[in-house]
């Protein structure tokens, strides 16, 4: 997203002179009525935003320490 919207590259930017590592951001879109994903973990620290509409998020304890990436996600998908 940082390379399309030069005001998202800017936060992304500063965010990097804050906790001073690579930041990135990514863009998705999920119709009403649908799932985006379905259960998994990531291998990096994620930063959530929603900026509209309303979703239900389930937000689980940790499937691993430290996951590598690897390693398949192989909890149950709801």
């Amino acid at each position: 997203m940082e390379r399309r919207w030069h005001p998202v590259a800017l936060l992304c930017r500063n965010l990097e002179i804050v906790f001073h590592c690579p930041v990135h951001a990514n863009m998705y879109l999920t119709p009403e009525g649908a799932q985006g994903f379905d259960a998994h973990f990531d291998t990096h620290e994620v930063l959530v935003l929603q900026l509209e509409g309303t979703k239900t998020w389930r937000v689980y304890g940790s499937a691993r320490t430290a996951p590598l990436v690897e390693e398949g996600f192989t909890g149950p998908k709801d």
